[in-house]
């Protein structure tokens, strides 16, 4: 998959090898939704308060 960069955000620099999660909404499956977003933003949470040192 390959993602576009947002025009305001074109001259940022990403660090060789930074990685990330993304999920795909639908009209489908609303419920599970709500669940993915919850798991994202918790991980993402996480990663902050507890960076991998790997």
């Amino acid at each position: 998959m390959k993602l576009d960069v947002d025009e305001k955000y074109r001259d940022s620099f990403f660090a060789a090898g930074a990685s990330g999660e993304a999920a795909i909404y639908t009209n489908r499956l609303a419920v599970l939704h709500v669940i993915r977003m919850v798991i994202l933003r918790v991980g993402a949470k996480l990663n902050y308060i507890i960076p991998k040192l790997h």
